[in-house]
């Protein structure tokens, strides 16, 4: 078994493993702006690992998560300027 990767917690490195995801929805987040811009966000998991560390008040094991943004906007024609 391949040793295991170090992760930054609480000002040290603490050993670590991946976890799978088994199963994910990540919905848009739709927003309607004052000036008639629609935007669409949501937010994508690449990746969780579980720390050899402990939630020292209630013992829960301890994850951290690595997210990316995607974000879609449209705005209205009268915000966009011609294109050459």
């Amino acid at each position: 078994m391949p040793p295991k990767k170090l992760y930054p917690f609480n000002g040290k490195m603490v050993p670590g493993e991946p976890v799978e995801v088994n199963e994910s929805t990540e919905p848009w987040a739709q927003f309607a702006l004052s000036d008639g811009t629609n935007v669409k966000a949501k937010m994508v998991l690449l990746e969780v690992v579980r720390l050899e560390a402990h939630h020292e008040a209630t013992g829960d094991p301890v994850y951290q998560f690595q997210f990316q943004q995607i974000i879609g906007i449209v705005a209205p024609d009268a915000l966009k300027r011609k294109v050459n």
